[in-house]
């Protein structure tokens, strides 16, 4: 048999007696990763305790280590975090960020295209490198409030590089669509037009960490339809009103549209039960996944600190459809399409009790067995599966916020 050893993952590999294939789990090296409960509960609270107090129940988790035996590269995918921004230096994430192919490289002056002030790929945007800030109306969508470096942190920090924490996407491309403020607030056109940029840019997954009531759906909706006829899927918070939005008259948005490419996700706390606070609906609640005390990035270059709530359970399912959309290209395509990851999602929960009528799976999402279903390859992949380290509402009628 034959060692190979790949940045700190050991594999052993068929040799030319064929002995059976013993692959050690992927464990990425960050520094932080025992903090991060939802990726691999161990039912001990690192993050208040550096010897790892007792808290949760060991296994309730999104089965990350399984699942990133099969597949931690996904930077063939551009995920459209729809939020606050991204602190575009962040060293967890400024290898992860998108970069429009339109806007980079030289024009035919010898002028940087990223610094030009010319609309270079004729989209309508000046400029824009690493996506659009909609609320500014500029091409800055630095993170001023935190949420969205939070958000982008879970689905993509990079992974195995020795610092900080691991998104659920060791690579993944992040595009930085900007419509909510220093506050977390933003009116519904311009999450519309965020919306519309993704649309515009063909991107593959856009990530909703938000909501807001039915006065946003005249701006909104037709976005998510134009998404849906793209193929574009929706990751969407279920929101923290603790009401069933199912229910004529407490539906939160963009979380209860029908649309065949929404998948809506709620929260569960480190025993697997649902959060207090989220919205559920075994209607329009499809999964589940965990919310509370997630470790991740924040908008201060090289911290991070625990945040809350359905916003950030959502973002692992995006991550999650990321690493799904990179690893079922090759083997079965079909699986790729928003309607058939979020067949996959749901039927690949883990089923938990009291979860039940909580969303459509009745239990907890599951990278592990999201990724189980291997047929042949049919084309030969473009990229190793292991790469190389590296809301509430408002109460103005036209705003939506964080979740």
């Amino acid at each position: 048999s034959l060692l190979e050893v790949d940045r700190g993952l050991l594999f052993l590999v068929e040799g030319v007696h064929g002995d059976a294939v013993i692959t050690l789990a992927a464990t990425p090296n960050d520094k932080d990763f025992l903090k991060q409960w939802h990726l691999n509960n161990a039912g001990k609270d690192y993050q208040t305790n550096s010897a790892g107090a007792a808290s949760g129940t060991a296994g309730v988790d999104i089965g990350a280590i399984a699942g990133w035996d099969k597949r931690t590269d996904a930077s063939s995918i551009v995920v459209g975090m729809t939020d606050t921004g991204i602190q575009l230096t962040h060293p967890d994430i400024v290898v992860n960020l998108w970069k429009n192919p339109g806007e980079t490289g030289k024009d035919a002056s010898g002028r940087d295209k990223g610094t030009n002030g010319i609309d270079d790929d004729g989209n309508g945007y000046i400029d824009d490198v690493n996506g659009w800030n909609c609320f500014g109306n500029n091409n800055n969508p630095n993170d001023d409030h935190g949420h969205g470096t939070g958000t982008a942190g879970v689905v993509g920090a990079v992974g195995n590089n020795l610092i900080g924490n691991a998104g659920v996407a060791w690579s993944v491309k992040l595009a930085a669509l900007k419509f909510l403020n220093a506050s977390g607030v933003g009116n519904a056109s311009d999450a519309a037009e965020c919306l519309s940029y993704a649309v515009k840019m063909k991107m593959d997954i856009i990530n909703a960490s938000w909501a807001g009531d039915a006065s946003m759906r005249a701006d909104v909706e037709p976005l998510i339809k134009m998404a849906e006829e793209a193929g574009i899927l929706v990751v969407a918070a279920s929101g923290n009103s603790g009401l069933d939005i199912g229910l004529a008259g407490q539906e939160a948005y963009p979380a209860a549209f029908g649309n065949s490419n929404v998948v809506t996700v709620g929260s569960i706390g480190r025993s697997g039960a649902k959060s207090s606070f989220s919205n559920f609906s075994s209607k329009s609640v499809h999964v589940m996944a965990p919310g509370e005390s997630i470790w991740t990035t924040s908008k201060t270059s090289l911290q991070y600190l625990p945040q809350t709530g359905t916003s950030f359970a959502a973002p692992q399912v995006a991550g999650m459809a990321a690493l799904m959309k990179a690893y079922f290209a090759g083997r079965d395509p079909e699986k790729t399409t928003p309607e058939k990851i979020r067949e996959n999602l749901i039927a690949t929960s883990v089923p938990f009790a009291g979860l039940g009528s909580s969303s459509q799976s009745g239990g907890y999402v599951s990278l592990k067995k999201a990724l189980a279903y291997d047929p042949p390859l049919t084309v030969s992949p473009t990229s190793m599966d292991i790469p190389s380290a590296g809301g509430a509402v408002d109460s103005c009628p036209d705003s939506v916020s964080k979740t």
